[in-house]
């Protein structure tokens, strides 16, 4: 436990991926078994910890600690996990902090009782790490694509194998860091298979399709996977189809899956074949089994932007450095939006509409590492990893395209947004409302 919640207060300040995923794969290099097993468990979110309201940590604090200095602490931190931990009184105890292994199988009936202890027996960056985790309800503290890049440098293997056998593992994975040591064998793969990708340029003569906006979807034997093969299966029932293995984009609202290709037809592995043979399989598969909010991708006309070639007789070969699909994307376009939450690697933004600001989609940023000194600077409210900023900041943000989305407040939302730039010279009050065609 002391180690991981190191390893928490360092992520913590470690915006760049590259610095994140340096920092695990020395945790998982220098810790044991079963501990490093859980840490993994616990910082996707694979866990299920038992959680306790924010209320019974007040209640907690309050027995513990002097009322009215507890209030006027809690309002100058912002963060309640945080406050408890730095004010927690010291207590006299023989008792070693818990490890990973005693937090993940206590019952949630005996949390309650046990936190008090375990905060006895912890210095504030431990306590700190046991509030965090008895609050986070298990949301992911880091994206499981960082984890499986430091579970693949661990082992000097691809991100790819990672992912093909992350799928049918439970926590604490020692079979998956036995093969990793090199002390047991590779463990038999997961549902999902990793995904071919498309280049940068141009063929006229290879089959083409339209390049859909939306998400990268598989489909694998009833169970949905996410473009970096997280499980997506309960947001997506209607789709989990059993008896093939599915490529495709989900689009639209309410969404639909545009299936562009075949790599399993049952037990029959179609991978080797051409892409035209693949194609007719799809097709065939289609027209016989009808699923429901699914649709075949159509073809486009060669050269226009928004398009992907295919070679006619290309395998599917995970990756993308084979030359054998290429795109031309769609041009980006940009807007000047207001910053109005942050979490690590991710920023929403938002524009006005009929005067109230409304958050029009999350943004990644060519420009974090100054960005995120500004959001410690100018944060007003803490939500777990999220942090509500002042409305003062205008940025320069570049996306692909607008879908309509309406659950959300704005009625649309930004895809492949990325914020570039800040504008110093423009004022909220300048932003009027949402720019034209929205």
């Amino acid at each position: 436990m002391i180690a991981f919640a190191g390893l928490l207060d360092r992520l913590a300040f470690a915006t760049d991926p590259s610095a994140r995923i340096a920092l695990l794969h020395q945790y998982l290099r220098n810790s044991p078994d079963p501990e490093r097993g859980y840490a993994v468990g616990l910082l996707t979110g694979a866990i299920r910890v038992p959680s306790l309201r924010p209320g019974a940590i007040r209640s907690l604090a309050k027995q513990r600690l002097d009322p009215a200095l507890f209030a006027w602490s809690y309002a100058f931190a912002g963060d309640l996990s945080e406050t408890v931990a730095l004010m927690w009184p010291p207590s006299r105890t023989n008792a070693p902090p818990p490890t990973l292994a005693e937090i993940v199988q206590t019952p949630a009936a005996a949390l309650p009782a046990l936190l008090p202890t375990w905060l006895d027996a912890s210095e504030p960056d431990m306590r700190l790490a046991l509030l965090k985790l008895a609050t986070a309800r298990s949301r992911p503290i880091v994206p499981a694509t960082i984890v499986r890049s430091a579970l693949a440098a661990l082992g000097d293997v691809s991100v790819g194998s990672i992912e093909q056998v992350w799928h049918g593992r439970t926590a604490p994975y020692l079979d998956l860091f036995a093969w990793l040591d090199g002390t047991g064998p590779r463990p038999s793969p997961g549902g999902f298979q990793p995904f071919m990708l498309a280049d940068i340029g141009e063929a006229d003569t290879w089959p083409t399709e339209r390049l859909w906006r939306g998400d990268r979807i598989r489909i694998a034997d009833g169970k949905v996977f996410s473009r970096h093969a997280d499980d997506i299966s309960s947001a997506h029932p209607a789709w989990c189809i059993d008896g093939a293995v599915l490529d495709g984009i989900a689009t639209g609202q309410p969404p639909c899956v545009r299936l562009f290709d075949m790599l399993f037809d049952g037990a029959e592995d179609l991978r080797g074949l051409g892409f035209l043979a693949r194609r007719a399989r799809l097709e065939a598969w289609f027209d016989r089994v009808h699923p429901a909010g699914m649709a075949l991708s159509g073809p486009a006309t060669p050269g226009h932007a928004g398009t992907i070639a295919k070679h006619p007789d290309s395998p599917y070969i995970a990756g993308r450095m084979h030359g054998l699909w290429v795109k031309r994307p769609y041009p980006l376009r940009t807007l000047a939006a207001v910053l109005l939450y942050a979490e690590p690697g991710l920023y929403t933004v938002g524009l006005r509409r009929q005067g109230a600001l409304v958050p029009v989609g999350r943004a990644t940023a060519s420009i974090a590492a100054a960005l995120d000194v500004w959001v410690r600077d100018n944060t007003v409210a803490r939500f777990g990893p999220v942090r509500e900023v002042a409305k003062t900041l205008i940025v320069s943000v570049s996306y692909e395209s607008v879908q309509p989305a309406p659950r959300r407040k704005a009625g649309i939302v930004l895809e492949g947004a990325r914020i570039v730039d800040v504008l110093a010279r423009v004022e909220p009050d300048d932003l009027d409302g949402l720019p034209v065609g929205f």
